[in-house]
């Protein structure tokens, strides 16, 4: 019994939410900009051995873009804004590095294309909004699917029942989203482990 009480759990569980700053790398004559997005994943962590864990999860990642094109006062418009945004189904898997209460995770994801939005805005010499149209269908050469790579590096807070995850979170599409854009993003993480 004693022995029993000592010996590590066989699988673990962590419930992660990310806001991230999110835009696309694209060369053109657009210049996209940083947006705020978000990201939840719930994983099963599986024990290899002391300091290692083998990650599998399931998580919704949304990400998007934001770009101005100033067009001169063309139609009473001075420039035209565009904000498109991405939302995957996302199974990452991994590894899990503990070094002491600091962790590292590289993972792989299979993401696949759930919802896209897309808003425009015209505005006028004075920056007044004078038109704003909202585009639900997707682009034809967007990929449904999509191979994002992220690393997590956080500092796990032991409780008795559980610890709280403080880490800070990138990603990367390897593959294209659309038109040979891809996107990154980066920031905070907070979750708790089961």
């Amino acid at each position: 019994m004693l022995g029993q009480s000592k010996r590590k759990k066989a699988a673990e569980f962590n419930f992660e939410y990310s806001p991230s700053l999110s835009s696309v790398i694209f060369i053109n004559d657009e210049d996209p900009e940083l947006r705020w997005t978000h990201n939840f994943f719930a994983k099963g962590l599986f024990y290899l051995n002391k300091n290692l864990r083998f990650t599998l999860g399931l998580g919704y990642m949304n990400t998007r873009y934001h770009t101005t094109l100033y067009i001169g006062s063309v139609h009473e418009l001075n420039g035209i804004t565009t904000t498109r945004y991405f939302n995957y189904l996302v199974m990452p898997v991994g590894l899990k590095f503990n070094i002491g209460p600091i962790f590292f995770n590289p993972e792989l994801g299979l993401a696949y294309n759930i919802g896209y939005h897309e808003w425009k805005s015209g505005y006028t010499q004075d920056q007044m909004k004078i038109k704003v149209r909202s585009d639900e269908g997707k682009p034809y050469s967007l990929n449904n699917a999509v191979l994002p790579v992220f690393m997590t590096i956080g500092y796990e807070i032991k409780k008795k029942e559980y610890s709280i995850l403080v880490a800070v979170k990138g990603y990367l599409s390897m593959s294209s989203i659309a038109y040979d854009k891809h996107f990154y993003g980066f920031g905070p993480m907070v979750g708790i482990k089961l």
